[in-house]
């Protein structure tokens, strides 16, 4: 399974994100399963990549997929404060 979208201002890319399932990729999980989720975050800039960060998540299953999209841009958020 895996997530990505696009952050866009007036039609501008800003964003592009993804987390794509490493783990329990064989099976279907329950609610409470945590599978961990290879992330990719990429920014734009003046219509050229700008930077781009990779990174692992944890997510439980019965959070969603909104919450999994804001983990990994949280995620994301809080690793380039410590860069």
């Amino acid at each position: 399974m895996s997530l990505h979208g696009d952050i866009r201002v007036n039609g501008r890319l800003l964003m592009q994100w993804e987390a794509r399932r490493v783990t329990n990729v064989a099976v279907t999980p329950g609610p409470d399963d945590v599978s961990t989720y290879s992330c990719r975050v990429r920014f734009w800039a003046s219509d050229h990549l700008a930077l781009t960060s990779d990174f692992t998540v944890d997510h439980r299953h019965g959070d969603g997929a909104a919450a999994l999209a804001a983990l990994v841009l949280s995620t994301h958020a809080t690793e380039g404060e410590d860069a």
